[in-house]
């Protein structure tokens, strides 16, 4: 009889331990709950969604998952709810094809960049300046114009380019990483170059190079927007509300991914160095009400 009330006894308090660590872990999960960002293949979009895990992180906000995504499963991730936000979508002209598809179940909170331009890119010491004049270069270049991944809105512009003018070249899908080390390759050498660019990005602090005039306007300007899943912004109306004023100029986010730029196996560190810099306004920013 003393054997089983021990073993009841036992029994009890080791269900009564468990009940107390499931309800912690539901307390810790509710006071620190995750945040899940994607980004895609972009210095700028690494740079932007750094920044945003550091700010989340300074205001309490430690549980932040970041995953890297090809941008077709980006969008899908936000629209099934798989993901909560990305700080770096470029509509409504580069990655249109995704937001006809997946906007329906997405949320724009607010513009952190509404100049931001893409195009074809060459060295400065090449003495063209429009998208028109490159078959003068189509031999030396060998007919190849270095870009990103199939899926970026920037592959479908260029492949809308080559239609446009008439270029007898071929697009090369790669890494941005391998893109500019072939940039950096060429400019070494003073070869003639083309490769598909963007701004804002570091590559424009650390080469002489020109983006190239588009007389048929195949390339838009682009708002660089933040979305997040249907119900975030109900949620986590704190973070939405800092979202919302999650907004650069030109020199700031250059500096930011000049800054990243100078460490890219850590972007975070750069990112905390921009964010002591501007830790006012950021933090201002958060603060504000709902």
């Amino acid at each position: 009889m003393g054997i089983n009330r021990l073993l009841l006894t036992i029994i009890m308090g080791f269900s009564l331990l468990l009940t107390a660590c499931s309800d912690m872990n539901q307390s810790t999960e509710a006071d620190n709950p995750t945040i899940r960002m994607v980004y895609p293949d972009g210095a700028e979009a690494v740079a932007l969604t750094s920044l945003t895990e550091v700010v989340l992180n300074e205001h309490g906000y430690t549980n932040v998952e970041t995953t890297y995504l090809e941008l077709g499963l980006l969008y899908a991730s936000l629209a099934d709810g798989g993901a909560d936000i990305f700080v770096d979508a470029w509509l409504p002209h580069t990655q249109k094809k995704y937001w006809e598809r997946y906007g329906d179940s997405i949320d724009i909170l607010g513009v952190v960049f509404d100049d931001a331009s893409t195009g074809l890119v060459v060295p400065n010491y090449l003495p063209i300046n429009s998208i028109d004049e490159l078959p003068e270069y189509e031999a030396a270049m060998a007919g190849k114009i270095y870009g990103i991944g199939t899926g970026s809105g920037i592959y479908a512009s260029t492949e809308r380019a080559i239609e446009a003018y008439n270029l007898n070249f071929e697009q090369v899908a790669s890494s941005e990483s391998a893109m500019v080390t072939e940039l950096k390759r060429a400019i070494s050498a003073e070869e003639p170059i083309v490769i598909t660019g963007w701004k804002p990005h570091y590559k424009w602090a650390q080469h002489e190079i020109k983006m190239l005039k588009d007389p048929k306007g195949i390339y838009p300007i682009d708002e660089m927007v933040v979305v997040a899943r249907k119900g975030f912004k109900e949620e986590f109306p704190e973070i939405s509300t800092f979202l919302t004023q999650f907004n650069f100029n030109s020199a700031e986010l250059s500096e930011l991914i000049n800054l990243i730029a100078e460490n890219p196996r850590h972007p975070k560190v750069g990112a905390y160095e921009f964010y002591k810099r501007h830790q006012e306004r950021l933090d201002a920013a958060f603060r504000a009400s709902p």
